[in-house]
């Protein structure tokens, strides 16, 4: 019984890293703005393609492209607020799994007022209105929040996370959810800030849609040009990785029932 049960041990083994290895992200839609012959320095992003995924931005004109051919990103040129968004359905992407990572690199204004917004929502505008879920960053009240439409769910300091902020750097910011199983990762800067976070934003918009249908980075008060900049922009899915556990786990009970009954 006791090579049955390391034969089972060693089968499972097997399969879990195989489980992890298909678990893998898949970036499903991305841009790192690099300017080339038909995207060049100071020209809006709005109408352009994401280059990967064949998204078309939706922007306000202030956003334009800046850098250069090795190093390019997206900055305002004026001190007003608008969105950065692309069209997104998760349905459309569930043969990759069901956990969406929205995740960009930004650099922002520290000033009264200014904040920005990563979004996931039903609609690419207003978040108060069409943000199920975002990740609220205000640099100049040194805050980071988890909100639903007008609601704080939770937050907290964001120094605990980049110690010495500076509005010239670019730090990376991503906020995920679980369609399935409802649950928030948030990271900041590499940091883990939550982990396996349940929250279920139906309890917030119990009238409309619910549906994701757009993610997109709501800029408030962003600065004029060069003030705020963001780059590497990502979406990615990914499955979930208790439901491969999970799956493993039933597949070695079976084992063992098949050869307990062998040996009667």
């Amino acid at each position: 019984m006791k090579i049955e049960l390391m034969k089972i041990t060693a089968i499972c083994l097997s399969l879990g890293i195989a489980s992890m290895s298909t678990g893998s992200a898949e970036v499903v839609i991305s841009d790192s703005f690099t300017l080339s012959s038909s995207r060049t320095s100071g020209t809006t992003i709005n109408g352009l393609t994401t280059e990967t995924g064949n998204k078309t931005w939706v922007t306000g004109t202030n956003w334009v492209l800046g850098g250069s051919s090795t190093n390019g990103y997206i900055t305002s040129n004026a001190n007003s607020n608008s969105t950065i968004a692309v069209s997104f359905t998760p349905s459309s992407y569930s043969s990759y799994g069901t956990l969406i990572t929205l995740s960009a690199d930004v650099a922002y204004i520290k000033s009264s007022g200014s904040a920005f917004f990563l979004t996931l929502g039903r609609a690419s505008s207003n978040v108060t209105t069409n943000g199920l879920l975002y990740l609220k960053i205000n640099p100049y009240g040194d805050t980071w929040s988890l909100c639903s439409g007008s609601s704080t769910v939770t937050g907290g300091t964001l120094s605990d996370y980049i110690s010495t902020y500076s509005a010239s750097t670019l730090y990376n910011y991503s906020i995920s959810y679980d369609t399935s199983t409802k649950y928030i990762d948030i990271s900041i800067n590499g940091k883990s800030v939550l982990s396996d976070y349940y929250f279920d934003y139906t309890t917030v918009f119990t009238s409309g849609s619910t549906s994701i249908s757009n993610l997109f980075i709501y800029t408030q008060y962003p600065g004029s040009t060069s003030q705020s900049k963001i780059d590497n922009f990502s979406v990615s899915v990914v499955p979930e990785a208790s439901s491969a556990k999970l799956g493993v786990l039933g597949l070695g009970i079976l084992l063992l029932t098949v050869l307990r009954k062998r040996r009667q």
